[in-house]
């Protein structure tokens, strides 16, 4: 018996490599293992700011985590094209990573600062339809002429399967904002954080939310907001929240190959 039990360890010893093998192809096809975020948000701490002399580059890294439903009611089409929901939205501690960088200097044929986004993975877009350069497009305008010229790197290390409903294109327009926010100095608060994301699209308020929970590099008036939570009810468009209590569990999701839009899902 001893004997049975000596050779299945060691066959399972054996093993642990190949298992580790069929774990990274499982990866590779999008089934994903992850937790909920609890209390705190964060599994943990993204890189602190890195903040250089006036005319070098400045960056810092923002943790921008995917989240799932955990309930879902979709009314009727407004006039305007939406749906009332009703929903409770829970921030994952999965997520992708979201550098963003400024460097100053006046850029020739730009309008006051340029935007260059770059990602991991090919299925991102790096223009106008990503909703991390529209963010950084956004904050632009605001910051107007109270910011210098300069050139705004966008680097998205992408984890977040894509169009999988599970707000990574939302989550990295949000980590731009609070980025640039905590960069460029602007001193929005989290209000006007939430304003900002929902011009972006219904998902990215939670996300702002979210990320302000789980990302100790951020402002201290953003990050201890009362409304900074990582789980929320959401009603309106998606964009009423209110926090509700937020618990740890493990969870598998799984990503098939198909990809569908939220948009079009509420199309029907």
């Amino acid at each position: 018996m001893e004997r049975i039990r000596s050779l299945r360890k060691n066959a399972e010893a054996a093993d642990t490599p190949a298992r580790m093998r069929r774990s990274e192809k499982n990866e590779q096809k999008n089934i994903r293992r992850a937790e909920t975020a609890g209390s705190s948000g964060s599994c943990s701490d993204p890189p602190a700011s890195e903040k250089r002399s006036v005319g070098e580059e400045t960056s810092i890294t923002v943790f921008s985590y995917a989240k799932i439903n955990l309930s879902l009611d979709v009314g009727p089409v407004r006039p305007d094209g939406y749906h009332p929901v009703d929903m409770i939205m829970q921030q994952l501690l999965f997520h992708d990573d979201v550098r963003v960088s400024f460097e100053e200097g006046k850029v020739p044929g730009e309008n006051l600062r340029r935007i260059v986004l770059s990602s991991s993975s090919s299925d991102v877009p790096k223009d106008s339809r990503n909703l991390a350069w529209r963010a950084a497009e956004l904050l632009s305008k605001r910051a107007g002429t109270d910011v210098p010229e300069g050139t705004v790197r966008i680097e998205i290390v992408k984890r977040i399967p894509v169009a999988a409903g599970l707000a990574g294109g939302s989550g990295n327009g949000a980590a731009v904002l609070h980025a640039l926010n905590a960069l460029w100095k602007l001193n929005l608060s989290f209000p006007d954080l939430m304003k900002e994301g929902a011009k972006l699209g219904a998902d990215v308020p939670f996300c702002v939310m979210g990320q302000a929970a789980g990302n100790l590099n951020l402002p201290e008036n953003i990050r201890t907001y009362p409304a900074a939570a990582s789980a929320a009810r959401a009603t309106g468009i998606g964009t009423i929240l209110s926090p509700v209590h937020s618990r740890r569990m493990p969870l598998v999701f799984a990503k098939p190959e198909i990809s569908v839009s939220t948009a079009e899902v509420f199309r029907g």
